[in-house]
């Protein structure tokens, strides 16, 4: 049990909020969190809100058969099978269409097109604009994944914080927060501190499941469970902390994706979502309730073509607004 002091005001906004949900059980066994709910910004959020670094090397650790990391896992080998692996990618999912098609459409005629992806993971993204021709390159809390990115694609990523970065006195294009922010204590700061290594006229492109696409009876949780996803963020949400940074900030209209492609959305309830914890065991390893089969290699191109292709037969709900949402922040 916990000895914090219960919030009674959001932590981005000092809205009042609510307790809607208690001893919701966490993404590792033995753990529970209540969910709290932002009537200002909208935004829902664990308690206690903490989180440790250690998760992360048990989930890097099993990625290949756990469910949700398994896919990263899946395109990071797709990668290699394809000819443009960045187009392969944008049309994975909309959170890589929207990264990918606001760096593509830069039009820029001179200079090299720097990019620093926070969060790197495996390495497939950084990977990817890599061999576009991008100056990318990679950071990321894990080294069990910073070393299989290295092994896998090339000594383009570190170990390293923004700290670490800044002290360096580099400066990006574009750098990449790609389903990080929900992961994070305090997303304001790091969302500040990205904003901080954006050269002149640089943009900081921010993914992250979006509660405002979710029918308001599953919107309160929509996310992997606590601790490895503290924050359900809304559109608003994001407003809030682009104005409270004094940063410009607009969405990345999606209807593009969505006249391509089905997209699911989401539709589980909490209790549902609960069912399918903890997805790892007190000693680090998979769950029954977390574990997948792994696809073998010769199989991986064929299931993915299989899903490109019911993707676009299937019905469509054409709609700029998707369950990942993708904001770009600016400085002025």
């Amino acid at each position: 049990m916990h000895n914090l002091p219960v919030p009674t005001t959001c932590p981005l906004c000092n809205g009042e909020v609510i307790c809607r949900y208690k001893q919701f059980p966490g993404y590792k066994e033995g753990q529970s969190f209540d969910i709290f709910e932002c009537l200002q910004c909208q935004v829902s959020f664990v308690f206690p809100l903490t989180t440790n670094s250690e998760i992360y090397e048990s989930i890097y650790n099993h990625a290949d058969v756990l469910i949700g990391y398994e896919r990263y896992y899946r395109y990071g080998k797709l990668t290699k099978h394809f000819s443009n692996p960045l187009l392969f990618l944008q049309n994975t999912e909309p959170s890589y269409w929207a990264v990918l098609s606001e760096i593509v459409k830069d039009a820029r005629s001179t200079g090299e097109i720097t990019i620093l992806e926070i969060g790197s993971g495996l390495g497939y993204t950084t990977y990817v604009l890599r061999n576009a021709g991008y100056k990318a390159e990679g950071i990321d809390i894990s080294s069990v994944a910073v070393a299989h990115a290295k092994k896998i694609y090339g000594d383009y990523f570190s170990t390293a914080s923004i700290a670490d970065i800044k002290n360096t006195g580099k400066r990006y294009d574009y750098i990449l927060l790609m389903d990080v922010i929900e992961h994070v204590t305090d997303p304001v700061t790091l969302i500040q501190e990205a904003s901080g290594l954006l050269s002149s006229n640089g943009k900081l492109l921010v993914t992250t499941p979006n509660k405002s696409s979710a029918p308001a009876d599953v919107s309160l949780w929509q996310s992997d469970a606590p601790p490895v996803h503290l924050w359900f963020f809304a559109e608003e949400s994001l407003r809030f902390m682009a104005k409270q940074l004094h940063l410009n900030y607009s969405f990345v209209d999606l209807t593009c994706y969505t006249k391509k492609f089905s997209v699911t959305q989401f539709s589980s309830s909490i209790e549902s979502l609960r069912s399918t914890l903890p997805r790892l065991l007190k000693n680090g390893d998979v769950s029954m309730h977390g574990k997948v089969s792994v696809t073998p290699d010769y199989l991986l191109k064929a299931r993915y073509i299989f899903a490109y292709i019911r993707k676009r037969l299937r019905k469509k709900s054409i709609s700029k607004r998707t369950p990942i949402v993708c904001a770009i922040f600016s400085i002025d």
